[in-house]
C-alpha cells in the first residue's frame, strides 16, 4: 500500500522517531556497542582478513623463547630448575637481546644455589623485564601494600604519572603478587601481566595500565617498549576512550608519535599477527641452548636474537597459562604479550569506530527505512533493509582490513528490531486503514473495486476532489401508498430485498452506493476510482434494475405483495466527492449540482412515463451503439433556468425490442424535431401515430398538449424549445 495520507504518514513518523529513540537510547543507557555478538562478528573478519594475508605486520625483532615439555625432560624434574633458566640468559648476553620479557612469575625463593645463579644472570643479561601479577577491579580500592624490593621499586620507580587529556574509568589494583626480593632487585624493570578474558572466554583486550592509588603502572610489553625507545612512562598521554600516545621525542629511537587505540578503561584489541602455530619466530628453550654450542649455527643464532624482544613463556603441558584467543583456542597467553610488543614494532594496531559514529550512521539508516516504507511498493522498505545489512557488512569488512573495528552486531541487532517494529506498525495501521475502506464501502462497492482503494488509498482523497462523475437516482413509484397498505414486517421485507438485489448491481457494474433515502438509491460511476466510461456503467445499471424488478415481483406476488415499478434519472457531471460531516459521523459523497439535476430527472419520468431519464452531459459520453434511446424533451427543472435536452433509454442495443416498439420511438423522435422548428401542426400529427401504436403513452399525449397551445400562444422567436417544469 501507498503511504500518500499526511494523517498516516504522520503517524509512522511519530512510531518511528518513538521506536528509534527508544532503540538509541538504551544503547547509549547500557552502551551495547561492542558487546558478544560484536566481538564474534569481528573475529570471524578478523580470522579471514589475517586468513588473506591482511593482519598486522609481523616483525622479525619478535621472538617467542618457550619452556616446552621437552625442555622439562631434559631438566629431569617436574618444576623449573632456576639454574637452567640462569643458563639460558647467560646463553641470551651472548645476542645482546632488546630486551628479555619474562611471563613468569618466581614469587618464592627454592635452591638457594640456583636462585643466586638466576639472579646473577638477570644481572648480567641487564635488560631483563619479570613482571608483576594484579587483582583488578572496576570500583577504587586502596591498595594493599607489602614488604620487599619490588614493593619499594613500585613506590619509587615503577608508579608514574602520565599526562590524562579526560577522565576514564581504568582498572584500579587491590593486591600484587610480586616476584622473589633477590630477583625483584636483579630486574632491569617491571611491569603488569595482569589480563582476563571477555565475557566469553576469549581474550581480546588488554589494560595497556592500571591504576594504584593516585599513579599508574603500565604493562610489561609497554615499559620494554618504552625503554627501548627512549621515553618515560610519564611522558605518554592518555585520551581515555580513544588512545595513548607514545611521543616521539628529540632524544627517542621512535622517528613518529604512535598512537595506541585504547577504550574507557585503558583496554587495547589484542592484534594477533597470526595463530599460534603459524608464528615462526620462536623457540624452544633448551633448543637454544643447543644451537648455541654449534658455531655453524651462531650467525644464524645472533640473526634472530640480537636487538629482539625475547618473550620467555612456560608453554608445557598441564599449566593453566593458557587461553581462547579470537584465532583459535588454548593458546599459550604469553602470545598476547608477544603481539602487543609487535604491533607497538609496526604501528598495526586496530581501533573502534567510536560511539557517535555508530549511533550517527544507525540514524540515518533508520530514516532511510523510514523513507522506504512511503513507496507503494514493499520491495523498497525490504532493499533498503537488506540492502543496509549488506552495506554495513561490506564496511566491516573493508575497515577489518584498514585495522578499525565495528560494532556490527549491536547495528544489525538495532535495525532489524527498528525494520520489524516499523514492519508490524506499518500493517497494523494499513489493517486500520483498510478495516475503514472495508467498513466504509464493502456494502456499497464491488470487491474489486476495494481491493484497488485498499491498495491505494489515495484514489479517495479523504477530505473532497472535484471529479466527473455519472450520478444515478433511483426511486419506487408511489411507495408511499405501497407502504400504507403493507404491514411492518412484509415492508422491512420488501424493501430490504429491493435494496440489496438493487446495490448488487450497482457494484456489478463498478458504481458506488452513495445513500439509501427511504426506498431511493442514489449511487456514482467513476468515483472513488475512475472508469473508461461511467455513463455507461450507469445506464446499464438502470436497465439490469428495471429487468430485476420483474423477477422480484413474480416473487413478490406469491407473497402476496403488490408489484413494484422504479424510476431512474442520470445526469453528468463535475461534483466535489469525499468525506463529508463531522469527525464523528461522516458519509463518503459527493455535493453539487450534477447530483440535484439527477435527482430532478428520476422525478421528471412520471410525466413521460418513462423509467430511465438521462440528461443530454450523459447521452453525449455514452456509447450510442450499445443502447436504445430516443429524445424526450427539453426541459427546464425546478430552480435551474438553463434548458436540458433529457433522453429516454429503452433497451439495449442487442435487446429484442418489438417491431412496434421501434416505429413509436422512430415517430417520436421525427415528431420532436418538428416541435423545436416550431411545426407544432406537423409534430401532432405524427404524435397521434405515436398513440396509434402506444394509446396510453404519457409522453406522446403531454407533446401533443403542449403543441396544441403553442399553436394556440405561439412562442417568440428566441424560443429554445424548453419546457419549465413547476414540480420536483
Amino acid at each position: 500500500m501507498q503511504l500518500k495520507n499526511p494523517k498516516i504518514i504522520r503517524q509512522l513518523l511519530v512510531i518511528n522517531a518513538i521506536a528509534g529513540s527508544v532503540l538509541l537510547l538504551a544503547g547509549i543507557l547500557l552502551n551495547i556497542p561492542y558487546n558478544t555478538l560484536d566481538h564474534k562478528i569481528n573475529d570471524l573478519f578478523y580470522s579471514f582478513a589475517l586468513s588473506q594475508g591482511k593482519g598486522p605486520q609481523i616483525s622479525n625483532r619478535v621472538v617467542l623463547l618457550n619452556i616446552d615439555d621437552q625442555t622439562y625432560k631434559l631438566i629431569g624434574r617436574n618444576s623449573l630448575d632456576r639454574k637452567v633458566i640462569a643458563d639460558a640468559n647467560n646463553t641470551l648476553a651472548m645476542y645482546t637481546p632488546n630486551a628479555v620479557i619474562y611471563d613468569i612469575i618466581f614469587p618464592q625463593p627454592s635452591d638457594h644455589e640456583a636462585d643466586s645463579a638466576f639472579s646473577e644472570s638477570i644481572s648480567t643479561l641487564g635488560t631483563v623485564y619479570l613482571p608483576a601479577g594484579f587483582a583488578l577491579d572496576k570500583e577504587p580500592k586502596e591498595f594493599r601494600w607489602g614488604n620487599g624490593v619490588f614493593y619499594e621499586r613500585l613506590h619509587d620507580e615503577y608508579l608514574q604519572k602520565p599526562e590524562e587529556l579526560n577522565s576514564g574509568s581504568p582498572y584500579v589494583a587491590s593486591r600484587a603478587l610480586a616476584q622473589y626480593d633477590d630477583f625483584a632487585a636483579a630486574a632491569h624493570s617491571s611491569g603488569h601481566i595482569s589480563s582476563f578474558p571477555d565475557a566469553d572466554g576469549i581474550y581480546r583486550h588488554y589494560p595497556l595500565l592500571v591504576k594504584i592509588d593516585s599513579l599508574f603502572f603500565p604493562t610489561v610489553t609497554l615499559q620494554a617498549f618504552l625503554d627501548n625507545m627512549g621515553i618515560a612512562f610519564s611522558e605518554l598521554k592518555i585520551n581515555w576512550g580513544e588512545s595513548i600516545t607514545v611521543p616521539a621525542k628529540k632524544e627517542s629511537f621512535l622517528s613518529q608519535d604512535l598512537k595506541i587505540p585504547i577504550d574507557e578503561s585503558g583496554n587495547v584489541f589484542i592484534p594477533y599477527p597470526i595463530k599460534w602455530n603459524g608464528f615462526k619466530n620462536k623457540m624452544s628453550l633448551h633448543k637454544m641452548m643447543e644451537r648455541s654450542l654449534d658455531e655453524d649455527l651462531n650467525d644464524e643464532m645472533t640473526e634472530t636474537f640480537e636487538g629482539s624482544y625475547v618473550f620467555v613463556g612456560d608453554i608445557s603441558s598441564g599449566i593453566s597459562d593458557l587461553g581462547n584467543t579470537t584465532l583459535e583456542a588454548d593458546v599459550p597467553l604469553v602470545y598476547i604479550h608477544s603481539s602487543l610488543m609487535n604491533s607497538m614494532l609496526t604501528g598495526n594496531f586496530y581501533s573502534k569506530w567510536s560511539s557517535l559514529s555508530v549511533w550517527l550512521s544507525l540514524i540515518l539508516v533508520l530514516v532511510l527505512l523510514t523513507l522506504s516504507a512511503l513507496p507503494k511498493n514493499n520491495i523498497f522498505q525490504h532493499g533498503v533493509f537488506l540492502g543496509g545489512i549488506l552495506i554495513f557488512t561490506g564496511i566491516t569488512f573493508y575497515n577489518i582490513l584498514n585495522f578499525q573495528l565495528m560494532p556490527l552486531g549491536t547495528i544489525l541487532v538495532m535495525v532489524t528490531l527498528f525494520y520489524a517494529t516499523q514492519t508490524i506498525m506499518l500493517q497494523l495501521i494499513i489493517s486500520r486503514q483498510e478495516a475503514f475502506i472495508k467498513d466504509a464501502f464493502s456494502r456499497y462497492l464491488n470487491a474489486k473495486v476495494i481491493d484497488r482503494l485498499i491498495d491505494d488509498p489515495e484514489l479517495l482523497k479523504l477530505g473532497g476532489e472535484e471529479k466527473e462523475v455519472t450520478i444515478l437516482f433511483t426511486d419506487i413509484a408511489g411507495f408511499t401508498s405501497i407502504s400504507e397498505q403493507l404491514k411492518p414486517a412484509d415492508l422491512v421485507y420488501l424493501l430490504n430485498n429491493y435494496l440489496t438485489e438493487m446495490t448488487s448491481i450497482v457494484t456489478l457494474n463498478g458504481g458506488m452506493v452513495d445513500k439509501f433515502i427511504g426506498d431511493a438509491i442514489m449511487a456514482e460511476f467513476g468515483a472513488p476510482l475512475k472508469m473508461d466510461n461511467p455513463a455507461d456503467g450507469a445506464i446499464a445499471t438502470g436497465l439490469m434494475m428495471h429487468d430485476k424488478l420483474k423477477e422480484l415481483n413474480a416473487q413478490w406476488q406469491k407473497r402476496g405483495l403488490p408489484p413494484v415499478w422504479m424510476r431512474a434519472g442520470i445526469n453528468t457531471g463535475r461534483v466535489i466527492i469525499g468525506n463529508m460531516g463531522s469527525e464523528q459521523v461522516f458519509d463518503y459523497t459527493v455535493i453539487g449540482d450534477p447530483v440535484n439535476l439527477a435527482s430532478r430527472l428520476e422525478g421528471a419520468n412520471k410525466y413521460y412515463g418513462t423509467h430511465l431519464m438521462i440528461s443530454e452531459s450523459t447521452f453525449n459520453i455514452m456509447s450510442k451503439d450499445k443502447f436504445r434511446y430516443r429524445i424526450l424533451d427539453c426541459i427546464k427543472v425546478k430552480g435551474k433556468d438553463k434548458p436540458v435536452k433529457v433522453y429516454n433509454i429503452y433497451g439495449k442495443t442487442e435487446d429484442q425490442i418489438p417491431q412496434s416498439e421501434i416505429d413509436y420511438c422512430s415517430l417520436y423522435d421525427q415528431a420532436f424535431e418538428l416541435y423545436l422548428k416550431m411545426d407544432f401542426d406537423s409534430s401532432v400529427e405524427l404524435l397521434k401515430k405515436c398513440l396509434e401504436i402506444k394509446p396510453d403513452d404519457k409522453a406522446a399525449s403531454e407533446m401533443i398538449i403542449r403543441n396544441n397551445y403553442l399553436i394556440a400562444v405561439p412562442p417568440p422567436p428566441d424560443w429554445d424549445g424548453s419546457f419549465t417544469m413547476t414540480s420536483k
